[in-house]
């Protein structure tokens, strides 16, 4: 029992040192201290530094110390992101920097993070994909917001179509045939629910084969995308497939990122 005290005393001492020398992730933050390179080709390899501090006991902000930090940068199509560490040296003054190559599509978006068992993503202060509104504006909303209206449109469900497109800052949906919505009538959100409604009762389906997240435009608050899929519906050449493309914009006004305009081509 004596010796059984003797390990779990020891156990518990190597604990608390592994944990005081551990840094505490709660409440760290991220600053890039670098321009980010939006415009960078594919495959060419940047140089992005950070700065990342965490509270203090007293109420103030400390430098954050710690290995295996990380930088990410999120491909505009969705492709696979690339990645960058900083030196294992230690980072005392809470600085790191990192070479990281531009992933396919170029850059959609930029994350730093700690990795670990499960990667840790820490808030960036001046992401400049985040709006004034404090909206996450890049590839991975755009992917998100995209995906539901998919769904959505496939099933029928008037009341998520609805919750996807903006209240404040809708310009327009607009489809060529099948169900063409056109001119005028494509600017009126009124009609909206309608319209789809009526393309659903016609088997009207979408896959979404492929997006490009074009940037966000900070005075507007508006995410730019084009994109490419499959349509096809019962009223339009014997309900076969065919392939389309199509554009538009995420209102970035708001933390949901809505939809603001919406257009898909015809047959392409």
């Amino acid at each position: 029992m004596r010796r059984t005290a003797l390990l779990l005393l020891a156990i518990t001492a190597v604990s608390a040192a592994v944990a005081a020398r551990a840094p505490a992730k709660e409440g760290a933050r991220a600053r890039l201290t670098s321009a980010l390179p939006l415009d960078a080709p594919a495959a060419a390899v940047i140089r992005v530094s950070w700065s990342v501090d965490a509270p203090d006991a007293g109420g103030g902000r400390r430098p954050f110390n710690a290995a295996a930090v990380f930088v990410q940068l999120l491909s505009r199509t969705g492709a696979p992101p690339t990645t960058g560490f900083a030196s294992e040296a230690a980072h005392t003054d809470g600085r790191y920097a990192a070479q990281v190559a531009v992933p396919v599509g170029g850059i959609g978006g930029v994350r730093i993070g700690l990795r670990g068992t499960t990667d840790i993503f820490l808030p960036l202060q001046n992401d400049p994909f985040r709006s004034r509104a404090g909206a996450r504006c890049d590839v991975q909303a755009l992917q998100t917001t995209l995906a539901a209206f998919v769904a959505a449109y496939n099933r029928g469900d008037g009341r998520r179509l609805d919750g996807l497109f903006s209240r404040n800052h809708f310009a327009w949906y607009s489809s060529g045939s099948p169900g063409g919505r056109l001119g005028s009538a494509a600017k009126r959100r009124s009609t909206l629910l309608a319209y789809f409604r009526a393309r659903h009762a016609r088997a009207d389906r979408l896959i979404l084969r492929s997006l490009s997240f074009q940037g966000y435009e900070l005075k507007r608050q508006l995410g730019h995308f084009s994109l490419a899929a499959r349509r096809r519906a019962d009223d339009f050449r014997g309900g076969r497939w065919f392939e389309l493309g199509g554009k538009g914009a995420l209102d970035c006004s708001r933390a949901t990122t809505p939809i603001a305009v919406l257009s898909f081509g015809g047959p392409a």
